[in-house]
């Protein structure tokens, strides 16, 4: 998946099926290319369990902004 498809799975709605696990494959994507930071993949793992949760809560939960692809630096996040 390029980052462009990542970022782009990364916001597919909530409730479809199978929704939750696309977003977790495009997280642990932008986590592979250092997109993304470890927090930032557990609250999509976490979110990925019900395909009505919204990532948007889990990280907020965390005190985690969600990621945008403008406001990230390059290489792993920490």
């Amino acid at each position: 998946m390029s980052r462009t498809e990542a970022w782009a799975e990364l916001s597919t709605p909530t409730g479809p099926k199978g929704s939750g696990r696309a977003r977790y494959a495009a997280a642990m994507s932008l986590y592979n290319l250092g997109e993304i930071n470890a927090a930032e993949l557990e609250a999509y793992r976490e979110a990925a369990a019900s395909d009505r949760r919204d990532p948007a809560e889990a990280l907020a939960d965390r005190g985690l902004p969600l990621p945008r692809p403008s406001n990230r630096p390059s290489g792993k996040s920490q």
